[in-house]
This record gives C-alpha cells, structure tokens and sequence, in this order.
C-alpha cells in the first residue's frame, strides 16, 4: 500500500532552501513520503525555477505542496511544463501579485532583503509567525534567511510584484488551498484569484499566521495527509 501513495513534492518559499519544513514533515504519517525542493542560489527566473522542480520529481505518482513564493512557481509548472500531479496544495500561497503595493516599493527590495537581519522580534511575530513565536523560533527563521544572499531574496520579492494570473483555460488538476487565518503577508483574496484557475478547488482555512505549515505542524500535516491518502481512494 505504501507504494502506492503519491509521493509529497515540497515547493519552499522566499528562502528556497526547504529547511523550514523541519517541523512539518516530522508532523506527518509515516507513510506520507516526501521529496523537498531546493531553488538556485543565485537570481534565476520564474522558467528556472519550474525547471528545477521537474528535473527533482520522483518517478511515480506526485502531489505539489507550494508553499507562499511557489505558488507562481506551481503555476508555470502545470501550464508550460504540464507536469503530470495528482493534485496541488498552496498554503498561504498566490498566484499573482498579492499587494498591489508592493509594484511601488520595487526600488526598495534590495534594501529590504539587506536589512532583514535587523528586523524586530515584535514584526516576526506581528506578521509572520505570531505572537505566540519564541526567540528561538525567531533565531530559526532568521539563521534560514541568513544562508541566502540579499540580492535573491530582492530578486525573488520582484517576482512576486510581477506575477499575474494569464487568461488561460482553467487547470484540470484538483487544487486545495490552506488558507492562514491570520495571515497579514497574504490576503485572502489570493485564494479567490487561484480559484478562478482551476476547475476543481478546495478551500480549507487554518486558524495561524503566514508561516502555517512551521507554526501549525500537526493540524496542517493532519489536512494535508488526508489530502494525499484521499487519492487512493
């Protein structure tokens, strides 16, 4: 039976390492097997990206997780590489720019990605992981960030001022979407956008932060293996 489980590809967000996974993959069924995505390191575009998620595709069945950033990065993969997925999961994800303000403050990302070092404790938790965030768990996400040099985290934000939802036919692929409740990056409108893509989609919200799968382990690695397993059915 456990062959025939799809295997869980995780898509990362702005860090593109996958090391912040950690504490949800240890959340899941043990016969939930996955398969972590590690992006460039240096400013690659959006088709690079895609890229290197199909080239790292176990052979066999697949469901996508995209993570927040690789919601676009899904896209591209199931419009111009039609990648064969059994399903697609976004969490706090977008598939197209999901401020509008943030086209304004394109100039400024460079700056931004510089100073994240600096960013308080009070703002990590205020929009990122919550006020019930420790300093350790500040200090993780801060030494992640670290391991990734500014300019590709600049780099990654301009993709995301530039991403739009193309007027396509709609993706046959079943999409599901866990939605932060209190998310303060993404608005909840994102999920309505991507809804529009895809002809069978599935809407579940998760009382947390933006950083959902690090802050909320086990009652997302419950949904989402229930996600998966739902497929052998």
């Amino acid at each position: 039976m456990e062959d025939k489980v799809p295997t869980l590809v995780l898509m990362p967000g702005l860090d593109g390492t996958g090391l912040l996974f950690e504490r949800f993959v240890s959340a899941l069924p043990p016969n939930i097997r996955t398969c972590i995505i590690e992006y460039p390191k240096g400013a690659s575009p959006i088709e690079e990206y895609a890229a290197v998620v199909e080239r790292g595709l176990p052979a066999g069945r697949v469901v996508l997780l995209a993570e927040s950033f690789s919601g676009i990065v899904a896209l591209y993969l199931l419009r111009k590489h039609h990648v064969l997925a059994e399903k697609v999961i976004f969490v706090a994800s977008f598939g197209s720019i999901p401020r509008r303000y943030l086209r304004t403050l394109l100039p400024f990302f460079p700056a931004l990605a510089w100073s994240i070092p600096l960013i308080p404790s009070a703002a990590w938790r205020f929009f990122c992981l919550g006020a019930g965030a420790t300093p350790a768990d500040i200090a993780k996400f801060k030494g992640v960030l670290a391991q990734v040099n500014p300019w590709v985290v600049a780099h990654r934000l301009k993709l995301v001022a530039s991403a739009k939802i193309a007027d396509d036919p709609r993706i046959d692929v079943p999409a599901y979407y866990l939605q932060a409740e209190g998310d303060r990056l993404v608005p909840h409108s994102a999920a309505e956008h991507l809804r529009t893509l895809f002809s069978h989609f599935t809407l579940l919200r998760v009382p947390g932060p933006h950083f959902l799968l690090q802050t909320s382990p086990a009652e997302c690695a419950q949904l989402i293996a229930g996600i998966v397993l739902d497929a052998l059915k």
